[in-house]
């Protein structure tokens, strides 16, 4: 079982990257419908801390194998079989420096700064 202060780290992390709060309590049952564990104006965010058996994971692992050798953000976009809809699957330091400009607490500097040599020759 995952200890509490594991999630309520992630939880803090993606809040901090996104520019939001983190709502304390937000998965107990007494608010459990109300609302998502971090409060941000555009988004509505709910964290999950998972097994790496889930199956995304692992397709996400190999885009962001191939993209650490072309260069490029991983991004993986996965739809349920008979719905409509796709799901976009990013790490949230690249979503972060991507839509808001903002680099993680956890981004290195080596990827940032290959990413800034990739804009300055217009790629």
């Amino acid at each position: 079982m995952t200890s509490r202060r594991t999630w309520q780290k992630q939880e803090t992390r993606v809040a901090k990257a996104l520019g939001g709060d983190r709502i304390p309590y937000s998965g107990s049952a007494q608010f459990k419908d109300e609302e998502g564990d971090v409060f941000h104006k555009d988004f509505e965010i709910e964290c999950k801390y998972r097994s790496p058996k889930l199956r995304v994971i692992g397709w996400f692992k190999e885009v962001r194998k191939r993209a650490s050798k072309s260069k490029k953000i991983p991004m993986l976009v996965v739809r349920e079989k008979g719905t409509h809809g796709d799901y976009v699957i990013m790490e949230l330091n690249d979503f972060s420096r991507v839509f808001y400009g903002v680099v993680g607490p956890e981004d290195e500097a080596e990827i940032l700064d290959e990413y800034l040599k990739g804009e300055a020759h217009g790629h």
